[in-house]
């Protein structure tokens, strides 16, 4: 028999946070811990964090779904994927939770050379949006610790701003040397958009992530074909839970 606790935990940002959305300072939170009624001291973790008005889950009714789901665990532990696709937050939660679990709650979900210590992950170094000159001491900071790829917010404070710290960036470091990566957040517009992809192009640009607004599948899909850089879909797959709306968006819309 298993049971299940929720406790709030916020995550505070160390360095906030810009994005064209606007600057984030902290993630609301709880952790969910399930535990066998057996051996109480054997607990799985799993956190269900949102990101505020952007998150599916931050809606009302989220707290007493967490309640709900807590307090009728043995149901939803056999049933989560389906019963929680509308809360894609807390379902990672129950997920994570009985995978550590599983685990004898050792916060070790999938042993590898990663978790033992003996290889490494390559990702991009991830540059917020900030005032020019905040965002060249995160590029430099970077830089120094050994990122080859770097992925920078754009769409807040002035594309003419962003795009002379890329062509800094990419007068200093060659295509062969450093990928860069830009993430617009759906900040460009129907009538902007090209000419800013095309401003961007000769910057040898790896991709754009949601160069605009979600929910405008045939204009995306328009941009995807015709694109001097390839477009990568973020916010576009909020809300897309189930197989079918997913094939048709990817279907619909071929992003590279």
């Amino acid at each position: 028999m298993l049971s299940a606790t929720a406790q709030r935990h916020d995550f505070n940002f160390i360095t906030p946070g810009g994005t064209s959305r606007g600057v984030l300072t902290t993630r609301p939170g709880w952790i969910i811990q399930i535990f066998d009624t057996s051996c109480p001291s054997v607990r799985g973790m799993g956190e269900c964090c949102i990101l505020p008005a952007l998150s599916l889950d931050d809606r009302p009714g989220l707290t007493n779904k967490i309640d709900e789901v807590v307090a009728d665990i043995n149901h939803y532990a056999t049933h989560y994927h389906e019963s929680l696709s509308e809360w894609p937050a807390l379902r990672f939660a129950i997920e994570t939770a009985l995978l550590d679990l599983s685990m004898q709650g050792q916060r070790l979900l999938f042993p590898s050379p990663f978790t033992r210590g003996d290889d490494g992950i390559t990702i991009n170094g991830l540059i917020w949006m900030g005032q020019p000159n905040d965002m060249r001491q995160q590029i430099e900071k970077k830089l120094a610790q050994g990122y080859r790829c770097l992925k920078m917010k754009i769409g807040a404070i002035g594309f003419d701003d962003e795009l002379a710290i890329l062509h800094e960036i990419r007068k200093q470091f060659p295509v062969s040397e450093l990928e860069l990566r830009v993430d617009a957040n759906g900040a460009f517009t129907i009538d902007n958009v090209n000419s800013k992809l095309d401003a961007l192009h000769p910057l040898h640009i790896h991709s754009i992530e949601q160069p605009i607004r979600q929910g405008q599948w045939d204009h995306m899909a328009s941009l995807c074909a015709n694109s001097p850089l390839n477009i990568a879909l973020d916010e576009e797959l909020i809300g897309i839970t189930h197989p079918p709306q997913m094939r048709l968006l990817l279907q619909t819309i071929r992003p590279q």
